[in-house]
Formats: C-alpha cells, structure tokens, sequence
C-alpha cells in the first residue's frame, strides 16, 4: 500500500470514524492486487463493530493466527456455511495470493465444507474481476466518452485545416 493511502488511513482510524474509515479502505480494497495490511485493517474494523462473520473473511485473506482471528473466522463459517466462497473478499486470481494465505484459506474453506475448493476459489475470482471491469456501467460510459471526444477532435482539426486551406487561398 503507498504511504500516501496508509497515512489518509491512519488519519481516519485517529478520528474514531470506523464507518469511514471502513469506506476508505473498502475503496482501497480494489486498488491493489493482494494487500495484507490492508485486510487486516478491514478485519480489524468490523470487529470494532461487532460484525464478526464479515471481519472472518477478512482475516481468512491474511497470515494472522490470533485467538480474535479464528473467532472471527468461524463466526464467518457458521454464517455463511458453503457459500462463504461467493462472500469472500477475492479480487485476484488466487495464483497471486502469497501460498501461505492460500494454504489458510484452503484450509479454511475445507472446515465450511466447501467442495472443488480450488474451482470454486478461481470462479471466484474470475466473476469479481468480470462485475468490476467489463460489466461496470462506467467502463462503457468511458468508451463511449472516449469515442465522442476523439470524434469531436478530428472535427475540429478538420475544421481548422479547411478554415486555414480557404484563408490561404483567398487572401
């Protein structure tokens, strides 16, 4: 994570705001390809606000192995049982988790008796990377922009080159 966006955290966490600071690292959160730091932030955060089921998928995504965490990590189990692969928070392919992370969530996915873990983990990631870029309104709105702008470049060099054309031959 880039200092710039841990010191804004840093500064949010300070002003005891826990719903903001959720929202900036949230937003944060698709930034970045694999970002431990940043999980355990969010886990942290919704353990503050007594949301344990959801801070388990967060810690599931990280390397802690504290008594909080694995609380926190079977809350999210008995929550959400077998679906707990479409809750957690994967927006990478799992080839770039670290192997220690993917070993944990494995075994965590394992324990809410998930089949095909590996499958299930890459459709996953795959349906989230889809919903977030090709599917997103604003990835065709910026086409769409993209393409009037540059239509309307050309018209105004075209315009210009006409204007200077008949200047020059006029004058």
């Amino acid at each position: 994570m880039e200092e710039y966006h841990r010191q804004r955290i840093k500064e949010s966490l300070a002003s005891k705001e826990a719903r903001e600071t959720l929202k900036l690292c949230m937003g944060l959160k698709g930034s970045y390809r694999y970002d431990e730091e940043l999980f355990c932030i969010i886990a942290k955060l919704f353990c503050e606000m007594q949301n344990l089921p959801r801070a388990g998928l967060y810690w599931m995504m990280t390397k802690e192995q504290t008594h909080e965490t694995k609380t926190a990590i079977e809350s999210a189990i008995k929550g959400f049982g077998q679906d707990i692969v479409e809750r957690l928070p994967l927006h990478v392919s799992p080839s770039q988790l670290p192997k220690e992370v993917l070993d944990l969530i494995k075994s965590h996915l394992g324990d809410a008796g998930v089949r095909n873990i590996e499958e299930a983990l890459e459709k996953r990631s795959s349906e989230y990377v889809q919903k977030t870029i090709l599917d997103s309104r604003y990835f065709w709105y910026s086409i769409w922009i993209g393409c009037i702008v540059f239509i309307i470049t050309v018209m105004v060099i075209f315009a210009c080159g006409v204007y200077f054309i008949l200047k020059a031959t006029f004058m």
